[in-house]
C-alpha cells in the first residue's frame, strides 16, 4: 500500500480522514469513459435555428434553382480598324521566351551610310541614323573628337546636321525645333588617335512616356528582342492582365492595326514605333479574346 502523502499542519488521523472524503466525492461522479448506446434522433426542420440576416435579405438557405453566373463579350463594331486586325490573325505560332544569358550584349548592325556636315566639318562618318516625324530619333557616328563633340552640341540644342551619302539626297536631321536635352550619349573614346564614337538615343526610346497618347521605338538587334519589348511595354501601359503567351498576338495585331510600324532609317538598323495608347491596346486585347484568337491564361 503506497504511503500516505503528509500534508504539513494535520496528524496522520486527519491525513486519513481527508482522503477518505476525497474518494466519496470522486465516487459521486459517473463514469466518463461510458458511452451513449444510441444515437440521438436528428434534429428536425423545425428544431433548426433561423438565421436573421438571410431572413431579412429574403435570401434562402438552400437553394438548387439560383441562377449561375454567365460572362458573356461586349458586341464588337466589326467595322473598327482594330477589330479587322484582331480577326484577321490566325495560326500564331507558340511563344518561345528568348533565351538571354548572363553578360551577353548583343551588337547593334551599323554600316556606313554617309558624311555628317552643317556648319562644321571634319571627317565625321555616319553609321547609321532613324527619323520619325521629321526628328531624329537615332544617330550613330564617329570621327575626331572635337568634330563628334560639336555634331552632338548642336544637336543638343536643337539644331539641324545633314548627313550626306554617296548616291542620295542630303538627309536633314534635327531634334525639332524648340527641342534641346533630348539626346542621351553613349561615348567610346580612343584617346591615343582622338577618335571618337558616339550614338545619340532620343529619350522617347530610353524614357517611354506611359500617361497619354505618345510613341516609343525599339531598336532591332533580333526579331526575339523586338517581341519581348513589345510585350513589356504593352503589360507596362494598360491596366488589364497581359500574359506573355500573348506576345506573337500583341506584335502581329498590333502591326496590322497601325500600333507598331517602321521608322524610316538607314545604316543597317531596323528601329520600331510603338503608340503608347492605352485604349487601342485595350480594345485590341479584348477584341482578340471575344474573337477566340487568345484565351485568359495564355
Amino acid at each position: 500500500m503506497e504511503p500516505l502523502p503528509v500534508i504539513p499542519g494535520l496528524s496522520a488521523e486527519g491525513v486519513i480522514q481527508q482522503q477518505v472524503a476525497t474518494r466519496e466525492r470522486i465516487a459521486e461522479f459517473p463514469n466518463l469513459d461510458a458511452r451513449p448506446t444510441e444515437a440521438p434522433a436528428s434534429l428536425s426542420e423545425d428544431a433548426l435555428v433561423p438565421d436573421p440576416l438571410a431572413e431579412s435579405l429574403d435570401i434562402p438557405l438552400a437553394d438548387d434553382s439560383l441562377p449561375q453566373i454567365v460572362t458573356t463579350l461586349p458586341n464588337l463594331d466589326v467595322s473598327d480598324a482594330l477589330i479587322q486586325a484582331a480577326a484577321s490573325v490566325r495560326d500564331l505560332p507558340a511563344y518561345q521566351p528568348p533565351q538571354i544569358k548572363a553578360g551577353h550584349l548583343q551588337p547593334i548592325p551599323q554600316q556606313p551610310c554617309g558624311e555628317l556636315t552643317g556648319s562644321i566639318s571634319g571627317g565625321v562618318w555616319c553609321y547609321g541614323w532613324a527619323l520619325h516625324a521629321g526628328i531624329c530619333i537615332y544617330l550613330n557616328f564617329a570621327g575626331p573628337r572635337t568634330a563628334v563633340e560639336a555634331i552632338r552640341a548642336k544637336l543638343g540644342k536643337g539644331q539641324q546636321v545633314n548627313c550626306v551619302p554617296d548616291d542620295a539626297p542630303v538627309i536633314e536631321l534635327s531634334a525639332g525645333e524648340g527641342n534641346s536635352g533630348k539626346y542621351s550619349a553613349y561615348l567610346q573614346v580612343n584617346q591615343q588617335v582622338k577618335f571618337t564614337h558616339c550614338i545619340l538615343v532620343h529619350e522617347k526610346i530610353i524614357q517611354p512616356d506611359y500617361s497619354g497618347r505618345a510613341v516609343t521605338f525599339i531598336l532591332e538587334a533580333s526579331e526575339q528582342q523586338v517581341h519581348a519589348q513589345v510585350w513589356q511595354h504593352v503589360y507596362a501601359l494598360v491596366k488589364v492582365a497581359v500574359f506573355v503567351e500573348w506576345t506573337p498576338y500583341l506584335c502581329e495585331a498590333g502591326y496590322r492595326a497601325g500600333l507598331i510600324a517602321q521608322v524610316r532609317s538607314d545604316g543597317g538598323i531596323r528601329i520600331w514605333s510603338l503608340l503608347l495608347d492605352a485604349h487601342a491596346w485595350t480594345r485590341l486585347i479584348t477584341a482578340g479574346l471575344a474573337q477566340g484568337v487568345i484565351t485568359l491564361g495564355g
